[in-house]
C-alpha cells in the first residue's frame, strides 16, 4: 500500500545552517532574531492535509539538524518530496536537498514547485533529477498528482503539472484557474499547525507574516513574476476575502496569542476598500501590523488612514529618481509624489522603507548620484526612513532581460546553476553573464555603490564613517555620487524598538498594549 506521507521543504538561503545565528540579514539585523514562515507551503501542506494526506513540513530556515530529519523522513519512503523554490540560494540548496534525495530514495517522486519553476520548470525536468514541476497555483495540480501517485493511476495530462517523457520534458498548461483565493484557502488553521513547534506568542523563530492576495497590476519590467501574474488573463491581482484574512488572524490569536502581524503581499493595499473590515478588526483586538509592501500609487489619503495607528512602517519601492530610467523600468513615480506621501506617513506616525535600483543599464553617475539626492531629501522629511539597496539583475523572462541582449547584442545562454548564483546586491555572487554591458570594473563600481548606499541610509543611521569618508574622497567617481553626505539629517534617537518588543515588554509588566511611537 502506498504511503499517504508528504514531505514538503523550505530550502532556505544556505546550504547549512548555524543555529545561533538567523539565516536572513533581515532577521540578523532585529534584536530578536526571527525567519519568514514558510507562508505559501502552510497553505499548501494544510489543503492537501485536510484531502487525507499525512503532510510534514521542513523549514531549513530554523532546523539546525535538517539533512538528517530528511534522511529519516526518505528512510520510510514517503509518496512524495517537494520543494517550494525561488532564484538564489534558495534553488542552491534545493538542488543539493534534491540530489541527497535521490541518492538515498530513489524510488520517491520529487516534487518542484514555486516561481522558479516558471522561469525554469523546463530546464529543471531536462538537467536535473527533478521528477515533476507543479506550476501556477498549486494547491489543486499538485493534490492531483498526488491521487494519481497514490493510487498508481496516470498523471499524464494533469493540469499545473511537468514531468519527462520519452526523456524529454512536457509541462502541461495550468487550467485551474483558482479566482476566488477563498476556495483554497478552507483550511480551518490553514496549514500553521504543521509548524507548531515554531510558532508562539514571542515570535522566536518565526514572525507571523501573512498573504491576503496573490498577484499584482503592475507591470515592471524587471519583475520575473510576469508570467505568474497571467497579464492577459484578468489574473493580475486575486484577493482573499476579509472575512476570510480575519479568521487566519484571529485563528493566530486565539491559538498562539498573536498579536503582531506582517503583510508580505507584494501590493497589500491594492484594492484596499475590499478588505477594509480586516483594518476594523484589527483596530478592536489591539493587533498591530509591524509592516506592510504596496505600491506608491495606492498610498492615498484614505488609505494611510486604514493604518494610522496600527502599523508601524510602510515599505514601497522607488527604484530610481531617473525620469528615463523609469520609462526603461515601466516605472511613472515622479519626485514629489515620493516626497509628499512620505510627508503624509510621517504625519500619521508611519516609518517608511524604500527600495532602490542602481546599475539599470545604460545608467549615468548623474542619475546614480540623482537616488543618493532623493534619499537626502527623504532623510530631511524623515531621519527614521530606511533605504534598501540592490543592484538590478535582469532575469530571464522579464523585458530587462530583452534589453540585456539587445544591449549586449547577442543571446545569453543560462542554466538552474546560474539562477542559483543571483544575488541581487553583490555583484561578485551573481553570474556575470546576466550583466554583459558592464565590464568587471563597472560591476565592482556599482556593488560599492549599491553597498554604501545601504549603509549610509539605515534607520539610525550616525552618519558615514571615517572609513567611508576615505574610500570616497579617493575616488572621483564616489566623490560625485555622495558629494556632501556629512549633511544627511540624523535621528536623534539611537535606539527604536519594534512594535513586537513593546508589545511583549508590556504585556510582561501587566500593562496596556503601548501605543506606536511616532515618526
Amino acid at each position: 500500500m502506498k504511503s499517504k506521507t508528504v514531505v514538503l521543504i523550505n530550502p532556505g538561503h544556505d546550504d547549512e545552517v548555524d543555529p545561533k545565528v538567523a539565516r536572513s540579514f533581515g532577521a540578523r539585523t532585529r534584536k530578536v532574531q526571527r525567519e519568514d514562515p514558510p507562508v505559501s507551503i502552510l497553505n499548501l501542506g494544510g489543503y492537501i492535509r485536510d484531502h487525507g494526506y499525512d503532510v510534514v513540513v521542513v523549514d531549513t530556515h530554523v532546523e539546525p539538524d535538517y539533512r538528517r530529519i530528511i534522511r529519516d523522513l526518505l528512510r520510510e519512503k514517503p509518496l512524495a518530496i517537494g520543494f517550494s523554490v525561488i532564484i538564489g540560494k534558495f534553488a542552491k540548496n534545493a538542488l543539493g536537498l534534491t540530489k541527497m534525495a535521490k541518492e538515498l530514495a530513489p524510488d520517491v517522486p520529487v516534487v518542484w514547485g514555486g516561481k522558479l519553476v516558471h522561469l525554469a520548470g523546463r530546464l529543471a525536468l531536462e538537467r536535473h533529477d527533478i521528477d515533476f514541476v507543479v506550476t501556477g497555483d498549486g494547491e489543486l495540480p499538485l493534490l492531483r498528482l498526488l491521487d494519481a501517485l497514490k493510487e498508481e493511476k496516470d498523471f499524464r495530462g494533469i493540469p499545473g503539472v511537468g514531468y519527462r517523457e520519452n526523456g524529454r520534458p512536457v509541462i502541461n498548461e495550468n487550467t485551474f484557474r483558482v479566482e476566488r483565493l477563498d476556495d483554497i484557502y478552507i483550511s480551518r488553521d490553514f496549514g500553521w499547525e504543521l509548524v507548531r513547534q515554531h510558532v508562539n506568542r514571542q515570535q522566536v523563530p518565526y514572525f507571523i507574516n501573512l498573504y491576503t492576495s496573490r498577484g499584482c497590476k503592475f507591470n515592471c519590467s524587471f519583475c520575473y513574476l510576469k508570467d505568474i501574474k497571467e497579464l492577459d488573463s484578468g489574473m493580475r491581482l486575486r484577493r482573499r476575502s476579509a472575512e476570510n484574512i480575519i479568521r487566519e488572524i484571529d485563528y493566530l490569536h486565539e491559538n498562539f496569542g498573536i498579536d503582531v502581524v506582517t503583510f508580505g503581499d507584494d501590493d497589500f493595499l491594492s484594492e484596499a476598500d475590499k478588505i477594509a473590515p480586516v483594518f476594523d478588526y484589527l483596530r478592536r483586538k489591539g493587533i498591530y501590523i509591524e509592516h506592510i509592501w504596496t505600491n506608491i500609487h495606492n498610498l492615498r489619503p484614505e488609505n494611510i488612514a486604514l493604518l494610522k495607528g496600527i502599523c508601524q512602517t510602510v515599505c514601497y519601492s522607488i527604484e530610481t529618481a531617473s525620469p528615463r530610467l523609469q520609462k526603461i523600468l515601466r516605472k511613472r513615480i515622479s519626485t514629489e509624489k515620493i516626497i509628499e506621501v512620505n510627508r503624509e506617513l510621517r504625519k500619521a506616525g508611519i516609518n517608511t522603507v524604500h527600495n532602490f535600483l542602481f546599475g539599470v543599464p545604460t545608467e549615468t553617475d548623474e542619475e546614480t548620484r540623482m537616488n543618493i539626492e532623493l534619499l537626502k531629501k527623504l532623510k530631511e522629511v524623515n531621519p527614521h526612513m530606511r533605504a534598501n539597496t540592490y543592484i538590478l539583475s535582469p532575469i530571464p523572462g522579464t523585458p530587462i532581460f530583452d534589453y540585456a541582449e539587445e544591449l549586449a547584442g547577442k543571446r545569453i545562454d543560462w542554466t538552474l546553476d546560474d539562477l542559483a548564483s543571483f544575488h541581487f546586491r553583490y555583484m561578485e555572487n551573481a553570474a556575470p553573464k546576466f550583466r554583459p554591458y558592464f565590464t568587471p570594473e563597472e560591476n565592482l563600481h556599482y556593488e560599492t555603490v549599491s553597498e554604501m548606499a545601504n549603509e549610509l541610509f539605515t534607520e539610525l543611521n550616525s552618519g558615514p564613517t571615517a572609513e567611508q569618508m576615505e574610500k570616497i574622497g579617493r575616488c572621483q567617481r564616489l566623490g560625485y555620487i555622495f558629494q556632501d553626505i556629512e549633511s544627511v539629517k540624523r535621528p536623534k534617537e539611537k535606539t527604536r524598538k519594534y512594535i513586537l518588543d513593546l508589545v511583549l515588554e508590556a504585556s510582561e509588566r501587566g500593562l496596556a498594549s503601548p501605543a506606536l511611537e511616532p515618526f
